[in-house]
């Protein structure tokens, strides 16, 4: 390999990192996002915000994967998943965003190298395992509709029907009074009797 490919192999980016208002290549092994200040400056400055840290984020390169390390006081957010300061070294995925805490500033970070891909796992309509969960869910409600719709035999001791739905639950029964054959039925509340319905006799009011 001649001299100006490797100079153009060494400059080549590794991965890319978008702001509101700039684009940065990385063609290192190793950057630092954050604030300048009179220590020193950052590859990538983020403004002036005090919730930013000098050196806020640092990523570097292994092989075809992509690390970050939060040495942030606020931490950050990836993805929309909070990382701690101190927090042990973070693989990325081929593609995700920073987010500073108590700021609006995001970065969109995305890796230019083949076989960077490592993702959260996410389960879709046609997995297997969100097909086998389906199917466990909807015999759990078949078998709870069965148990409610179907009843015991309803028993009759004497005037006593008793009606049970479960009968692992502590019902009373319920109670149906059911009148002797023999017993005349009672006149209903507020009603004239046949004795004093009839109309009396014109005869019984006249003279003899």
């Amino acid at each position: 390999m001649s001299g100006s490919n490797k100079d153009r192999a060494a400059c080549s980016p590794i991965a890319r990192l978008q702001g509101r208002e700039f684009e940065y290549f990385v063609r290192q092994k190793l950057i630092a996002i954050g604030r300048n200040s009179s220590h020193g400056e950052v590859d990538v400055p983020m403004g002036n915000s005090s919730f930013i840290s000098r050196r806020h984020l640092e990523i570097f390169n292994e092989g075809t994967e992509f690390y970050m390390i939060c040495n942030g006081k606020n931490g950050v957010f990836v993805d929309g998943v909070f990382q701690r300061k101190g927090a042990p070294p973070l693989k990325l995925p081929k593609k995700c965003v920073f987010r500073f805490p108590s700021t609006s500033i995001k970065i969109m970070f995305q890796s230019l190298l083949e076989g960077t891909g490592t993702t959260v796992h996410s389960i879709t309509a046609g997995d297997p395992a969100t097909s086998n969960a389906d199917e466990h869910v909807s015999e759990v409600a078949a078998e709870q509709i069965i148990q409610t719709v179907i009843t015991e035999p309803v028993v009759e001791e004497g005037n006593v029907i008793a009606v049970t739905n479960n009968p692992e639950e502590d019902l009373k029964p319920l109670r149906i009074s059911i009148p002797d054959g023999q017993s005349p039925c009672p006149s209903p509340t507020g009603t004239i009797s046949a004795a004093n319905s009839c109309p009396t006799s014109p005869r019984s009011g006249s003279l003899m």
